[in-house]
């Protein structure tokens, strides 16, 4: 009896190794499913974000190129520059009036009005690069 207990113990001790490693397999496979799953989550991401910024580059591109286009050569001329920075130093300049002062004025804010529209105008290629790298994500999925 003591050689069938004995062949009884052995066959456990190599049943629960075979079990032991088993699960170390798995875990194995399920750490690495998982670090694959999160580099394809992270390159997802990225592609959106390479997508909203080339549609941000080329909508503040465009956007700028048509507001200095159609702001600063259509308005300003070489003589009102030199007169409102005159007017903006401090005013005390011979050529510098209360018109002009005003205007530097008015130019800061249109300025800062420029900059929101030429953001604002971008939004349509941000989204449109958005989608496109959607659709990069969904055909390489």
């Amino acid at each position: 009896m003591a050689g069938l207990i004995g062949m009884g113990r052995a066959s456990q001790a190599l049943a629960g190794a075979t079990l032991r490693k088993s699960a170390d397999m798995e875990f194995v496979r399920n750490q690495g499913n998982m670090g694959m799953d999160a580099a394809k989550d992270a390159q997802k991401k990225q592609t959106t974000g390479m997508g909203a910024g080339m549609g941000a580059y080329y909508g503040v591109q465009q956007a700028g190129a048509n507001v200095v286009g159609s702001t600063v050569g259509a308005t300003v001329t070489p003589a009102a520059v030199s007169t409102s920075a005159a007017g903006a130093a401090g005013g005390a300049s011979a050529g510098a009036t209360g018109a002009t002062a005003g205007s530097a004025a008015a130019g800061g804010t249109a300025a800062g009005s420029g900059a929101m529209s030429t953001a604002a105008s971008a939004i349509p290629y941000v989204a449109a690069g958005i989608a496109v790298a959607a659709l990069f994500n969904k055909l390489f999925d």
